[in-house]
């Protein structure tokens, strides 16, 4: 439901929705007749939407006529906006970080309209979001890789000085400030990025218009995994659907960190570079796991 902001707060209609679908109920002889907005749950995976309209009171004889408008529709910004007088835009609903969400879904649409179909049209955004990016991305490899580089020169002063901590410490930061390293350039960068790839996220997430969207070649829903082939007999992680793009999502993440990495004889950078190579196996794996059993399908 929605509570009209011009005005003193009060319910206009009720509905419910999911990712891609709305369903609302509004009443048309006076919306001044709602007293309130009942929310049920249904179940485990359902609610209802309820309008409670305020009582009246009909003398003997006299008829009482309500209207009611049911308004059930994908929720596309272009669907939406034919209704203009009812405020069906907010069931966009769109997630934090809010702006960013809205703008990357703006560019989604956008690029939609001038390409072949959604999947180039995410192929378009993803490479524009890289590239505005690309500064950040550039800052924090640098960092990253200054940090490995003068890992030996801490590990020799954190053993020279083991039983010394402050001196430890102090000779640390001196080294850093030296070779120009700072143990937080390759993290801040990332942490900015983080609300645009999760704005990104939503974008795509909840964007009505790629549900039975086709790409190209075995993709022919955008907004279910891809089932390269289904296999007769399931497995315990991957089912009875064999998905590709996860895997060659993984082995590009595999070969990137290889091309990215440098070797280093300090153990403790070993450690983290080994850890590095296992996370997109992980990440592969969940995504495997994870979409046969998803409800993008809905």
């Amino acid at each position: 439901y929605r509570f009209h902001t011009g005005q003193a707060a009060r319910p206009i209609y009720a509905g419910v929705k999911n990712r891609y679908f709305a369903a609302v109920l509004e009443p048309l002889s006076g919306q001044d007749e709602i007293s309130a907005v009942r929310i049920e749950k249904v179940g485990e995976h359902n609610i209802t939407a309820t309008l409670d309209i305020a009582s009246e009171r009909i003398g003997p004889g006299v008829t009482s006529t309500k209207t009611f408008m049911l308004f059930v529709a994908p929720r596309i910004p272009d669907v939406l906006r034919d209704y203009p007088d009812h405020h069906f835009e907010e069931l966009l609903a769109y997630s934090w970080p809010r702006p960013i969400t809205r703008l990357l879904s703006w560019l989604l649409r956008a690029f939609g309209k001038v390409t072949p179909n959604y999947g180039w049209a995410i192929v378009l955004l993803t490479i524009l979001v890289r590239s505005v990016l690309h500064p950040l991305t550039l800052k924090s490899q640098k960092s990253a890789h200054k940090m490995q580089k003068i890992q030996p020169l801490i590990s020799a002063a954190k053993e020279k000085y083991k039983h010394d901590k402050r001196q430890q410490q102090q000779e640390v930061m001196k080294i850093m400030r030296e070779k120009g390293a700072n143990p937080l350039g390759g993290c801040l960068p990332m942490l900015l990025q983080l609300p645009i790839f999760i704005g990104l996220w939503r974008a795509l997430y909840q964007n009505a218009s790629l549900r039975h969207a086709p790409f190209i070649l075995w993709i022919n829903d955008l907004s279910k995994a891809d089932n390269l082939f289904s296999l007769s007999s399931p497995l315990p992680i991957v089912g009875r659907s064999f998905n590709l793009l996860p895997l060659l999502c993984a082995a590009a993440m595999i070969v990137n960190s290889k091309m990215m990495g440098t070797k280093s004889q300090d153990p403790q950078t070993q450690q983290q570079q080994k850890i590095m190579m296992i996370m997109p196996v992980v990440f592969g794996s969940l995504n495997v796991a994870i979409w046969p059993h998803s409800n993008t399908h809905r």
